[in-house]
């Protein structure tokens, strides 16, 4: 499809050279777009494992009906993997 006025078009912001975790930058990201009732264009710069992985999240996500809100829930999920978090969040 066409990038229209309501597309939010980016990428790993911080992912390059500040190591940061591609995969929860996108979840992030979705779910803010979501949440705005927005649609994403993410772009991977040439990583196609990395695209094919996000796609096939995107697509369990959308085949589930994920809300922002479940998203949020398995970005937690996938945050307490390598950190925990506190039980107040």
């Amino acid at each position: 499809g066409s990038v229209g006025s309501k597309t939010i078009v980016t990428g790993g912001w911080g992912c390059g050279a500040f190591g940061g975790d591609a995969v929860l930058k996108f979840a992030l990201q979705a779910m803010a777009a979501a949440d705005a009732g927005r649609e994403l264009v993410y772009f991977t710069f040439g990583d196609r494992e990395l695209a094919s992985g996000l796609g096939r999240l995107s697509a369990s996500w959308a085949a589930a009906k994920y809300t922002a809100g479940q998203v949020f829930y398995d970005i937690r999920a996938y945050a307490s993997a390598y950190a925990p978090l506190p039980d107040t969040l």
